[in-house]
């Protein structure tokens, strides 16, 4: 495809990623779907909700025909709000203009945020709310706001016969005043404000769209340790804003089949839950969900709470999600099988420590059934039969790095404090590629047969062989193209994970001096590295990470159960290696 500056072309979006320093981008692709592309004004909302495709304009191309895109904030914008509409926002910081000194307020809403220029005294503090009037689009992307007359309570009517939304005067007018509910958000505690209006809807009601997002959330729980989703709460502020305004949308989903004939009252509420949960989810999810509604002053919330689920808890037949931290994550592809074996073992295990069970079906020898169903657990877990170890070859010689990073050949093993690396040479060795692996998680590839010819290993070296910003390699192996590099790392939660991948996956360099490649994501520190063979393939084969993902998988927790075998398998492969 030929691309100009400055027009729009639409992109399909394969995630949001990070980039070397540490710094998110959403990674894009035309028909070309091995070339990937890249924005970086991401939008808020879009953390949650990312779009399939997303609308972007050329910034520039350079010599090299290598594009800088931005997203079309312009476009987006221009979709999202309307003109001489109100909408709420969240001030988040106060700043001056960088080249005009002119005041402006940061501010936000649940679709992404905007610079608010204005003049005179500071009126808002960081943290306030606030309600501004859209008055038109600038051409760099911005929205130009404007703020409405304060209107008095007793002229609220008349403000909304004059096509001002209703909600958000009164929110405008009295959100200062708001309860605050005393509960914090995080890993079992999530807030919605509403079942009827999306945080992206601009104040216009689509109880579809609304319901789906808060199915998301309870089987989350349900597929985590379970939780509380709490209803007509706002999750920046935990101001309870109610739920009042819910109860005249009951009867607008135009997919189900009990639309208009919902009361607009308690009774009503949990049966539009209950019967879209019934229709989305499985059976099961709506015996693990309690509701209930409580009240503080005059607001009144509603509260879901749900218990985990013995077995996954799919939204929609496909979707399974679980609760990470305060976040909702969607599992895709092995991330699925991962979950589903974790659940089934979790499950047989439970069965194994019931006593006493009862069953409804005549006489059922417990005793019996445990026994087959710990023999399939062993069955499912035990460790494939290990190679014998492969006969040790003589060795050659050795190549040996000191401290200082000079390196030289020697023909025996040396004992010396100064040595920092030493590397068998094998006769007949069929290795040709010298892998240097580093403190920092980058791993850096060179021919063998160039590192010899160029180097002369009869003579000492007085250049360091690796590259200084990466610090000294914790390993150097002596390698086969066929063969996976094996790390082993500590996650950002202190968490052990170990993965694989092909060393065809770094390309080589001619010097052993060059940075190579990361094996890790950013939040990851190496612990150690180690080498296996294609022999051992199919025995590791989820604990390998496609080249795609070299940068944000970092790998399987040491401690996985669905993994379990696998994991066993390398650490008794590598032992005898």
């Amino acid at each position: 495809m030929n691309y100009e500056v400055g027009k729009q072309y639409i992109m399909q979006v394969a995630g949001i990623h990070k980039d070397s320093a540490g710094y998110d981008y959403i990674a894009l692709h035309d028909d070309d779907p091995n070339k990937e592309y890249r924005v970086y004004n991401i939008l808020k909302c879009q953390y949650d909700n990312l779009p399939e495709q997303l609308h972007v304009v050329v910034k520039s191309i350079d010599a090299f025909d290598k594009m800088k895109l931005r997203q079309d904030e312009e476009w987006l914008n221009r979709q999202h709000y309307e003109v001489g509409k109100l909408y709420a926002f969240e001030v988040t910081e106060v700043k001056e203009d960088y080249n005009t000194a002119a005041p402006y307020y940061i501010i936000e809403d649940d679709f992404t945020s905007h610079r608010y220029y204005f003049k005179g005294e500071q009126q808002y503090q960081v943290g306030d709310s606030c309600i501004l009037e859209v008055a038109g689009f600038l051409d760099n992307g911005f929205v130009k706001f404007k703020e409405p007359k304060r209107y008095e309570e007793s002229k609220v009517e008349k403000a909304t016969e004059s096509a001002i939304d209703q909600t958000e005067v009164r929110m405008h007018n009295v959100w200062d005043s708001l309860p605050v509910l005393d509960v914090e958000e995080g890993q079992k505690v999530e807030f919605k404000s509403s079942i009827a209006f999306p945080p992206d809807g601009a104040g216009i009601a689509d109880i579809d769209k609304q319901m789906k997002n808060i199915l998301k959330e309870l089987t989350a729980f349900m597929n985590a340790e379970g939780g509380t989703l709490y209803i007509g709460i706002h999750d920046k502020t935990r101001k309870v804003i109610g739920i009042a305004d819910d109860y005249a949308h009951l009867n607008d989903e135009s997919e189900d089949a009990y639309s208009g004939q919902y009361k607009n009252d308690h009774d009503g509420y949990e049966l539009k839950i209950r019967n879209t949960m019934d229709r989305s989810c499985q059976s099961v999810a709506n015996s693990l969900t309690t509701i209930s509604f409580e009240k503080i002053g005059d607001r009144e919330y509603c509260k879901i709470e749900v218990r985990p689920a013995r077995r996954p808890i799919f939204l929609c037949g496909t979707e399974l999600y679980v609760r990470q931290g305060n976040r909702v994550k969607l599992l895709k592809r092995d991330e699925i099988t991962f979950f589903i074996t974790e659940r089934m073992t979790v499950s047989i295990k439970e069965v194994l420590d019931t006593e006493g069970l009862e069953m409804g079906y005549g006489s059922v020898d417990m005793e019996e059934i445990k026994q087959v169903i710990q023999k399939l657990v062993n069955e499912r877990r035990s460790i494939p039969d290990i190679p014998q170890p492969k006969p040790l070859n003589e060795v050659d010689f050795w190549v040996t790095w000191y401290q200082d990073g000079t390196w030289k050949r020697t023909r025996d093993k040396i004992s010396d404090a100064n040595v920092h690396i030493q590397l068998p040479v094998y006769k007949d060795t069929k290795a040709t590629m010298l892998v240097f692996c580093y403190e920092n998680g980058r791993v850096n590839t060179v021919e063998w047969n160039k590192f010899r010819r160029g180097a002369n290993l009869n003579v000492l070296q007085t250049k360091k062989p690796w590259n200084d910003d990466n610090g000294k390699p914790k390993n150097i192996f002596l390698m086969l193209p066929t063969d996976y590099l094996v790390g082993y790392s500590v996650d950002s939660d202190g968490i052990m994970k170990v993965k694989l991948h092909s060393i065809l996956d770094y390309p080589t360099n001619d010097s052993s001096k060059a940075k190579g490649g990361a094996f890790l994501p950013d939040n990851c520190s190496i612990k150690t590295y180690a080498v296996i063979g294609s022999e051992h393939k199919k025995k590791v084969a989820h604990l390998i990470v496609p080249k795609a993902k070299r940068t944000q998988d970092a790998g399987i927790p040491l401690d996985s159960v669905s993994c379990k075998p696998e994991i066993e398998y390398l650490e008794k492969v590598l032992t005898q290696e």
